[in-house]
């Protein structure tokens, strides 16, 4: 249940780069984002408090959240339309 927070901050971010134009831009608010989110995820679950090194588990589940859900959107729109 402690990491909730991480994957559903992931693909939240996931879902708000959609509306950036920009791939180089989306890319980079999807990178700045996690990273963000992720610490906000440690410090909220206190890990951070332990020790920095919850960061490593963190930050990389927020950006895979997002890079799965921003890839599931691009596959979603990609598909042709069927009757």
């Amino acid at each position: 249940m402690g990491e909730l927070f991480p994957v559903l901050a992931g693909v939240c971010i996931g879902l708000a780069v959609q509306w950036i134009a920009s791939v180089r831009m989306r890319n980079i608010a999807l990178f700045v984002l996690s990273i963000l989110a992720g610490f906000t995820a440690s410090y909220i679950s206190g890990e951070l408090f332990v020790s920095w090194d919850f960061l490593l588990f963190d930050i990389p589940l927020v950006f895979l959240g997002a890079v799965v859900t921003s890839l599931v959107i691009t596959w979603q729109r990609s598909r042709p339309m069927s009757h």
